[in-house]
């Protein structure tokens, strides 16, 4: 079907909000969760649980769930601590902290329903020019970039989430 092709975006917190009947009508292949749709953990686990059991229902179908849970600045999942920004992570210079990073991100997002991650931004910066990212990406060497992303994503797919490396052609070098 047509709607398995789909990512759907949607206004409310709560399955009730309009998204129970998307799921029904249109039977998308996944759902796009904004910071409009998230108030608190406990509320984006029951809406996705929700979610997920229309869709298998309605379907027979499992749907992929995607969020921005970039750390630093970038996090729809609001949670104590914070996980450090790209840039704070490329400072270590350590691969293992970035791994670390990404398994804790999975950890948290599979705990809720969420199985898709747009992350991590693979943009080589340039401190000269760009003023979107600012510390969004891992920095302005292609190699390091390189080898953190990867590291990063390693670590949310032994959790069990995909990562979708984003920007590119993208806001960078």
């Amino acid at each position: 079907p047509l709607g398995q092709l789909l990512i759907v975006g949607f206004k409310g917190a709560h399955i009730g909000d309009g998204l129970d009947e998307v799921i029904r009508d249109t039977k998308p292949g996944g759902i796009l969760l904004f910071g409009r749709n998230v108030r608190s953990a406990e509320q984006v686990a029951k809406l996705n649980f929700a979610a997920q059991a229309l869709s298998k229902k309605t379907s027979n179908s499992p749907l992929l769930i995607a969020i921005d849970q970039e750390g630093g600045n970038v996090i729809r999942i609001r949670h104590t601590p914070t996980l450090p920004s790209a840039l704070a992570i490329a400072k270590t210079r350590d691969l293992t902290v970035a791994r670390r990073a990404g398994l804790a991100t999975g950890r948290l997002l599979r705990s809720l329903g969420i199985n898709v991650n747009l992350a991590p931004v693979v943009d080589v910066s340039d401190p000269d020019t760009d003023h979107f990212l600012g510390t969004r990406s891992f920095g302005g060497d292609p190699t390091r970039v390189s080898a953190l992303t990867t590291a990063l994503a390693t670590g949310l797919q032994e959790q069990g989430v995909l990562p979708i490396a984003k920007h590119f052609p993208g806001h960078g070098n």
